[in-house]
């Protein structure tokens, strides 16, 4: 059953990709930007597929809307699973060693972090104390 689910997203994901803008003209800076083709906010950022017992980075692909490794086993454990980790500041020797650049919509990038720092931070404010200096200024008369 689980793998006729997982069968029918990746054929949901193969007919999105295909009847919608890929933004593939999209400015590759990291960050935020404006697709030109379709006009939709678009972010740009770098992950890195890791496995999950073992943490050892492995190959992988962005394709379909969906980070894939190359290989279905680890080569140092065995394992299937990955664990998605994402940079804030890509250095050059990690994005020259397996490191893949992502380009989603706002609507995924949105979706994907639901549940994380994102939807929790709080912002709060303390009173300020108040000093009054009298006798500074002159009276008004």
């Amino acid at each position: 059953m689980e793998a006729l689910v997982r069968i029918m997203l990746w054929v949901w994901r193969i007919g999105q990709s295909i009847f919608t803008c890929n933004h593939a003209r999209v400015t590759l800076a990291e960050g935020k930007s404006i697709c030109p083709d379709c006009g939709h906010g678009v972010i740009v950022r770098w992950a890195v597929l890791r496995c999950r017992e073992c943490n050892i980075r492995r190959e992988g692909r962005y394709l379909f809307r969906s980070l894939m490794p190359l290989d279905n086993y680890c080569t140092r454990c065995g394992e299937h699973e990955t664990v998605t980790e994402y940079l804030e500041n890509p250095e050059y020797f990690v994005l020259m060693n397996k490191a893949i650049l992502m380009v989603q919509s706002e609507e995924d990038y949105l979706q994907s972090m639901k549940g994380t720092l994102l939807e929790r931070t709080r912002v709060w404010f303390e009173a300020a104390e108040t000093v009054t200096i009298r006798g500074l200024l002159a009276p008004v008369s």
